[in-house]
């Protein structure tokens, strides 16, 4: 509604103004060779432009992975891309309406291909470049679409950034002022690369890489040296599979760093693409080399938004490994209810997987308040596809099969060391199951073991001309508040700076012009020029600036105190040799991780050591029914909905027949959506 009058505001008012005009002008009774409606439409072509430019405004505010907008709104980062697709929906339905009204109108005065072909000689506007700049933008808005997104996602990446930069540069030479609408956003967002920059000039210390087969999951360890657990989602960079492609996940387990010993991440990648595809391929293969990957996470100065914490009941809804989004979020719970904060009355969780390990990741924690008795957290686990089948590997009693009965993995390991491709990958799309596995999963499975085993390496291909080979543990993203407001200032700075550049040749030309030294349709076309040097002068300047000031010095000097700079290998150089040493350089993480505290599966059941099991149902959950159980004795149940697409749908469309036409006040439950993980 707030972004409705907003674009009424800036729409009616000269609509209304240009009526009044045309009325007066045939009450004065002059002829005109054009029918005065016309004007209605060179009005509303130029008023939809306006209303574009402001949507791009409020368009590029919620991109930044960190910014205090998020901390002074509450929301998280997925809520903020959703606020982001539906203003860019917003902006092309605006950039369309000004095309098309425009071009109506050139027709309707008889000017079309005149106006059409003009750049910048008529007048200010650059015509031609505003319409090569909406096609960038509906070659942005077509690459966004949930299917090409999800089947390609470099693609839909490439494009993205491609067909944006176009569409800025562009915009801004169509209308040399447009920088006053791209600026707010893009130096945020400066303000959040300049951070990521930092956190991803080196690669973080894997300490272990495993690979579950019959789950295709990925699972890895990482280190980090913040005293703090980071949850949420981190962003992983592969340059062995791509060097510009990064890749959100979420984070299933931290610990937190304690002195000299650094912390770890757990991360549960699905394989669902390309890109995961290939990282699994990678750590199966990684034997005798390192495996190098970069990441940043986000900087937020607030803890993440958790709105369901104060609701009376809360009902979790968990599809597969999107556990790895809701275990975090069922352990605050149980946490603040042990150190005696209020909360909900009442948890219900139902997790739905199609095999039995993916249920060992579970919260050790959460499944020990499952079985306390109390009735507080009740958590019902449904196996979805039937126990035994081909693709479960799982024999009909629930057990999962072992290692060596009917496993392809050394197999696979013996074709990728004979420089093989055991798994080409298929069209893009969903990759089907499959049964081959080593029986390894979860978090016992992916146990932090120390990575001088080469079984952990993989290719060293570097991402940055300052990249290094030396592995440190991932940074925080500033080292404070003063070194935050320190980015901003200097990323304001350097940005403004370069709009100062790019402007200041105009202000020669005008003054040329005005002594007749250059004709005035010469200065009219450099319009168009000065637009697109300054905005590029803008983001050249404005990210320059804070990196050599405030993110460079100080990684230079991390590079050369621990002797990190990349070396040169001789000609004759044992490759072996090589490796060994890059490997005895990561730092190894004190104190192993005990399997023995995370749960197994066996018979059917799900146990929790020192607790208890629970039973797996062999059926799909019924989220009507158990919503509607809750709101018999509570009147407010907040649902949080992790899995994929589909359950998220039947998640939604059981709360909406449950909320049906309620009119407050009123005495039915109310039920209110969050989601904590899925396809964006």
């Amino acid at each position: 509604m707030g972004l409705l009058a907003l674009h009424a505001k800036y729409f009616l008012p000269p609509m209304i103004s240009q009526h009044a005009r045309i009325v007066k002008l045939r009450e004065s009774g002059q002829v005109f060779r054009d029918p005065l409606w016309y004007m209605y439409f060179k009005v509303a072509g130029r008023q939809f432009g306006v209303l574009m430019f402001i949507d791009v405004y409020l368009l590029l505010l919620p991109i930044p992975r960190s910014s205090f907008l998020q901390d002074l709104a509450g929301l998280d980062h997925a809520a903020m891309i959703r606020y982001h697709k539906f203003l860019g929906l917003v902006t092309f339905y605006m950039l369309t309406l000004h095309a098309l009204v425009t071009y109506a109108y050139w027709g309707f005065v008889g000017r079309f291909w005149r106006e059409f072909w003009d750049w910048g000689t008529i007048r200010t506007i650059n015509n031609l470049a505003g319409t090569l700049s909406w096609l960038c933008f509906i070659l942005l808005a077509w690459a966004s679409k949930d299917f090409i997104r999800r089947s390609s996602y470099q693609f839909f990446y490439r494009i993205h950034i491609l067909g944006f930069l176009g569409f800025m540069v562009l915009g801004c030479i169509h209308y040399s002022g447009a920088w006053r609408f791209f600026t707010p956003g893009l130096l945020l967002w400066g303000v959040d690369l300049v951070q990521r920059a930092g956190m991803g000039m080196t690669p973080v210390p894997v300490l272990s890489a495993d690979v579950d087969s019959e789950k295709d999951v990925t699972t890895l360890v990482l280190q980090h040296s913040q005293s703090t657990c980071p949850l949420g989602d981190i962003h992983l960079l592969v340059p062995a599979i791509s060097r510009w492609a990064w890749h959100p996940f979420t984070i299933a387990r931290a610990t937190p760093a304690a002195g000299l010993t650094p912390g770890a991440l757990t991360l549960h990648v699905k394989g669902e693409g390309q890109w995961t595809r290939a990282l699994r391929r990678l750590a199966a293969a990684g034997v005798g080399r390192r495996l190098e990957v970069r990441a940043s996470l986000p900087a937020r100065s607030l803890p993440a938004p958790e709105p369901w914490a104060a609701a009376e009941a809360v009902a979790v809804v968990v599809g597969g490994i999107a556990a790895t989004a809701a275990m975090p979020a069922l352990r605050s719970l149980v946490e603040a209810r042990r150190s005696g904060h209020q909360g909900p009355r009442r948890v219900l969780v139902l997790w739905a997987a199609r095999h039995t390990t993916e249920f060992l990741a579970l919260d050790p924690v959460v499944g020990a308040a499952a079985l306390a008795g109390d009735g507080w957290l009740t958590l019902e686990l449904h196996l979805t596809r039937r126990p035994g089948c081909r693709h479960c590997g799982a024999d009909p009693q629930g057990v999962r099969r072992s290692p060596s009965a009917g496993s392809s993995q050394d197999e696979e390991l013996v074709a990728l060391q004979a420089g093989q491709d055991p798994d080409p990958d298929p069209e893009p799309g969903p990759e089907p199951a499959r049964g081959r596995g080593r029986g390894q999963s979860g978090e016992a499975a992916a146990g932090y073991r120390a990575v001088r085993k080469p079984q952990t390496g993989l290719v060293a291909v570097s991402a940055s001309p300052l990249g290094t080979r030396n592995p440190c543990p991932l940074p925080p993203a500033h080292q404070g508040r003063l070194h935050l407001m320190a980015l901003h200032l200097t990323t304001f700075l350097g940005g403004f700076t370069g709009l100062i550049l790019g402007w200041s040749w105009m202000a020669e030309a005008q003054t040329a012009r005005d002594s007749g030294a250059l004709p005035r349709s010469h200065v009219t076309q450099l319009y168009g020029s000065v637009g697109a040097t300054a905005i590029a002068c803008f983001c050249v300047v404005g990210l320059g600036l804070p990196f050599a000031v405030l993110i460079a010095p100080p990684m230079l000097v991390r590079l050369w105190r621990g002797g990190a700079w990349r070396r040169i290998t001789p000609p004759n150089a044992d490759p072996g040799e090589e490796a060994a040493r890059d490997l005895a350089r990561v730092p190894v993480l004190a104190g192993g991780y005990d399997s023995s505290e995370g749960c197994s599966v066996d018979m059917g059941t799900l146990t929790v050591p020192g607790h208890g099991s629970i039973p797996i149902l062999p059926r799909r959950p019924g989220m009507e029914e158990a919503f509607a159980e809750l709101g018999l004795l509570h009147s407010r149940i907040d649902v949080l909905l992790a899995g994929p697409e589909g359950m998220y749908r039947a998640g939604v469309k059981a709360v909406a027949a449950l909320n049906g036409h309620r009119v407050l006040p009123s005495s039915k439950p109310m039920y209110e959506v969050h989601k904590l993980a899925g396809m964006l």
